[in-house]
């Protein structure tokens, strides 16, 4: 299997800085664990396992991409020809419940995620990061799309 990880995180937080998204990366990496190896799911947990066996170290192949939080999170996106904006129906249409069995799809919601407004932060259940999991030679066309996305720093 070629398993690789992708991390959508949105771009539109001023608050979002490195260590912020570094941060909210770092949680849905653990749900994607938590998903993959203990959910009793046999497809997921050989799917982890496989993009855990790519090194010596137990970790594969993992994509960080910027996106518009519209784009991943089904807020209403104006789907066009371009990946970014395509992205939350790809991966909806691609996990649908028993369209895709292997495919792991986890969505971050911070439940007090910092904002600042002036010098008052207020703290906000957020959706910061969108994470999926998948064998790139099963699903190249999810793959190619990805891949394709340009990285670009919140």
């Amino acid at each position: 299997m070629n398993v690789h990880q992708f991390y959508f995180v949105r771009d539109d937080l001023e608050s979002m800085n490195p260590g912020k998204m570094a941060a909210q990366v770092s949680h849905a990496a653990a749900m994607l664990a938590e998903r993959g190896l203990c959910s009793g799911n046999s497809t997921f947990y050989d799917l982890y396992k496989s993009w855990m066996n790519q090194t010596t170290d137990n970790f594969g192949v993992a994509h960080t991409r910027a996106a518009d939080p519209h784009d991943i999170f089904d807020m209403g996106a104006d789907l066009d020809d371009d990946y970014e904006s395509q992205l939350s129906a790809i991966i909806n249409n691609a996990t649908l419940e028993g369209a895709v069995p292997n495919i792991i799809d986890v969505t971050v919601t911070d439940p007090e995620y910092p904002l600042k407004d002036g010098r008052t932060v207020h703290h906000f259940p957020m959706q910061t990061v969108r994470a999926v999991m998948f064998d790139v030679d099963k699903h190249p066309t999810l793959g190619a799309a990805f891949q394709k996305m340009s990285y670009r720093h919140p």
